[in-house]
């Protein structure tokens, strides 16, 4: 009987750490939204470039997707259906490369609009969009919640 209670708290236990983490990492990724939204209210208040636009594009579909992202944990945890433990790990390797390539981001739009204009943008957006690839990640672990 002893040991029938001891596997339960252990398993109980073990479910309270993984929506610990869960909870967690969907509180980062509600703090890169914010982020992200920061970073998009100072580009609607500078001149519009083409690579602006670029980057703003590509900074409101990946916001959309870590959106759809934060849905499906949090509906999956009202549900007590946790998503898989590599799911956590993929979302907190996204967070932690977008959270590094947004915080550059606001960086430079702190720093100085015009030094963005000039010397900023142009290899940002290439980056963005040619290397970086957050959006069709961010789609991929969509999907992977859905399952």
């Amino acid at each position: 009987m002893e040991e029938k209670l001891s596997n339960e708290l252990e398993q109980q236990l073990r479910e309270n750490d993984i929506l610990a983490e869960w909870l967690g990492e969907a509180r980062f990724t509600a703090r890169i939204l914010s982020d992200i939204d920061d970073a998009l209210s100072v580009l609607a208040a500078k001149r519009t470039t083409l690579e602006e636009k670029i980057i703003t594009q590509e900074l409101h579909s990946l916001a959309a997707k870590f959106c759809l992202i934060l849905n499906s944990v949090h509906w999956r945890l009202r549900e007590n259906n946790s998503p898989r433990e590599d799911v956590l790990e993929k979302l907190r390797t996204l967070n932690f490369q977008v959270h590094e390539t947004v915080e550059t981001l606001l960086k430079a739009l702190r720093y100085n609009l015009n030094y963005v204009e000039q010397y900023f943008e142009h290899n940002f957006a290439a980056r963005l969009t040619n290397e970086l690839k957050y959006t069709a990640e961010a789609e991929a672990l969509v999907d992977m919640l859905k399952d």
